[in-house]
């Protein structure tokens, strides 16, 4: 035996053992790198919420309503912080634990259901695929679902194999937290998968052992019992819209445009199985044939695989995630018939080594293309490198025992340089939020309040990482507000698009700005921020108003002056006539509307006169202008009012 052949043997009793550690350090490491928006940013505001208010049954985050969902996934992240603090590592922890106990399940079902060799080659093709790794490196609820849908799923086959109740426990236990996590897709897998193997399977009455009937309330009441809980804060409001968002909006249609042709979610499934194109096709065929001749084992994993894909064909609605279910069996497939080092036909070999050239050829050029550091390009050539190297070497072991390893390591290598390398490399660009919030951390008070004007694409990381400093945090639009703001005794950060930075530059004299510009091609998913550090300002006695300053009319001489003016008097009879209403009606609308707005501008030249710094800036751009005070006062509260709020 050659030494090389010798090592191979001798380490084949701990493969299992040291492939769990390699998954461990790809899971677990390089997960520091800054939020995505939106959903992790936002779960991760979920949690943090939690933590600072106590109240771990509503969901409330700045930007982030959209995003609520049942709390599991949200309490487990919240439970992270306590042990790692308020970061990112400790925000995808549990997303990561999640895909790798996932894997351990698959691992040690697996051995039970088709021997330790194909239950630790399952696991490798699960984990090296594209999706299920980034559920765990991006904190998403689906890791979470995917952990208790496939405890489900082995449920279902263990009862039909064995009839012990042990399995319908855990099968109940898992759906009871599945619904916790995530809600309907649970139900719908469940029901999907019961229905085929009832009508198919040879074994189908073992299902009797599950008594639905009995235990099916039993797993509702945690969801049952947390969102009544949310109701003593709402009365309802956000169960309603729970149920017609992830429900009725979804049944019938999409949310943010997420739809998608009929297929849609095959194809991705194929896209994310790319690592392992070649045994694709044999895996397709023998899934659907299995599903319609096999009584067995095989139509349990084809019956798997449907329930986990087919009902989310049908929904125009349209994610990648919706689907991860039926990775599961669809990787058990491929690893069975890898496991057996069968060569595929010659075109599909073309194809697999094709696309996998031209991928890792892309890694290689792009970056030589694009405006990114010479650092960036280098690891990004280097990776790619690597990987076509990996490749064309497994070509050279074809015909041989170590061409499933040589695919292996492709695999392997793939997830290494896309998680430890290239992710963490490409940090620089997305993390413009955090730059934004390292920014004000460093050159502002901590008791600063912060208004966010720039509320473009709305991401939630923005203050997910401005409230790691920062207590008081709103998002406003009017101008008007921004500058009183400005012009207050208190500290303040302003965080300003390209238009509001201009108004400020246009009416407030010396004021300093610093802003962050994100790579060209990303422009439209992070914008230009243009921030403005306002330091507390001493405590200034306000000043008197001065003598040309009159109070404003009140309403009742606003409607004394209407009914004095016949154009004005016949304009409201015709617009009552019009609108079916009367005419004093109308008339006491307009005059109450015309009050308001003049005490609107009297309070606002109010603040401003009466105002140390706001006076003496007014006095500089008057004399600039070599006009009057008051005239430039009201000039600019007649410019302020007309710019409203700004987006």
């Amino acid at each position: 035996m050659k030494p090389a052949e010798e090592i191979y043997t001798k380490l084949k009793l701990y493969f299992p053992f040291l492939y769990f550690c390699l998954l461990t350090v790809i899971l677990f490491s390089g997960n520091t790198h800054s939020l995505t928006d939106q959903d992790e940013a936002a779960y991760a505001g979920f949690a943090k919420q939690m933590i600072e208010s106590g109240n771990w049954v509503t969901l409330e985050f700045m930007w982030s309503e959209v995003h609520r969902k049942p709390p599991l996934h949200f309490w487990n992240i919240a439970l992270s912080y306590k042990v790692f603090g308020v970061n990112e590592f400790a925000v995808r922890f549990p997303a990561a634990l999640f895909v790798w106990l996932t894997c351990l399940l698959v691992f040690v079902a697996g051995k039970r259901i088709a021997g330790p060799k194909t239950a630790l080659l399952w696991v490798v093709v699960l984990s090296t695929s594209l999706l299920i790794p980034a559920l765990g490196k991006i904190s998403v609820t689906d890791s979470t679902l995917l952990f208790f849908t496939t405890a489900c799923a082995f449920s279902f086959y263990f009862v039909l194999e064995e009839r012990k109740w042990k399995w319908v426990l855990v099968f109940w236990v898992s759906f009871a937290l599945a619904l916790l996590t995530k809600g309907p897709p649970v139900v719908l897998f469940a029901l999907g998968l019961a229905g085929l193997l009832l009508i198919l399977h040879p074994k189908r009455r073992n299902l009797i052992l599950f008594h639905p009937w009995l235990f099916l309330p039993l797993a509702v009441l945690p969801l049952l019992a947390w969102g009544y809980a949310t109701t003593r804060y709402d009365n309802g409001k956000f169960i309603e819209w729970m149920i017609d968002w992830y429900i009725l909006k979804r049944v019938g249609g999409s949310v943010f445009g997420q739809s998608g042709f009929p297929g849609m979610h095959l194809l991705m499934v194929v896209l994310f199985f790319i690592p392992w194109l070649l045994f694709l096709p044999q895996a397709f065929k023998e899934l659907f044939t299995r599903f319609f001749k096999d009584k067995q084992e095989g139509l349990f994993f084809s019956a798997w695989f449907v329930a986990g894909w087919f009902i989310f064909e049908l929904s125009p609605s349209k994610l990648p995630a919706y689907v991860v279910a039926a990775h599961v069996p669809l990787a058990f497939f491929i690893a069975r018939f890898a496991s057996e080092q069968k060569l595929p036909a010659k075109l599909w070999l073309i194809i697999h080594y094709l696309i996998a050239f031209s991928l890792f050829a892309a890694l290689v050029a792009v970056p030589l293309i694009i405006n990114v550091s010479a650092a960036t390009k280098v690891l990004f050539v280097s990776v790619g490198v690597v990987l076509l190297a990996a490749s064309i070497s497994s070509l050279f072991v074809l015909r041989t025992k170590w061409f499933l390893p040589a695919l292996i390591s492709v695999a392997v290598l793939l997830q290494v340089g896309l998680w430890q390398v290239l992710v963490p490399a490409t940090d620089a660009y997305k993390n413009i939020t955090k730059q934004v919030a390292d920014y004000a951390t460093a050159h502002a008070d901590k008791t600063s309040s912060v208004l966010i004007a720039n509320g473009k694409n709305k991401p939630p990381s923005l203050p997910f990482y401005l409230g790691n400093t920062f207590k008081s945090i709103q998002d406003e639009y009017d101008f008007s507000v921004l500058l009183k703001y400005y012009y207050s005794d208190s500290a303040c950060v302003f965080i300003l698009n390209e238009k509001q930075n201009a108004l400020f530059a246009q009416t407030v004299s010396e004021v300093v700005v610093k802003k962050t510009e994100p790579l060209q091609e990303l422009k439209q998913a992070f914008p230009d921020y243009y921030i403005i550090i306002k330091p507390e300002n001493e405590k200034a006695n306000r000043l008197p108003l001065p003598e040309w300053l009159e109070q404003p009319l009140t309403q009742q001489a606003y409607e004394e002056g209407i009914r004095s003016n016949p154009q004005w008097l016949r304009d409201l009879e015709a617009k009552a006539k019009e609108q079916n209403r009367s005419v004093e009606e109308l008339l006491v609308a307009d005059a109450l509307w015309l009050a308001e707005n003049d005490l609107r501008r009297y309070n606002y030249l109010t603040a401003m006169l009466q105002n140390p710094r706001w006076k003496t800036d007014l006095e500089t751009r008057a004399a600039s202008r070599g006009i009057s005070l008051e005239a430039f006062c009201r000039e600019e509260v007649e410019f302020v009012f007309k710019q409203g709020r700004v987006y």
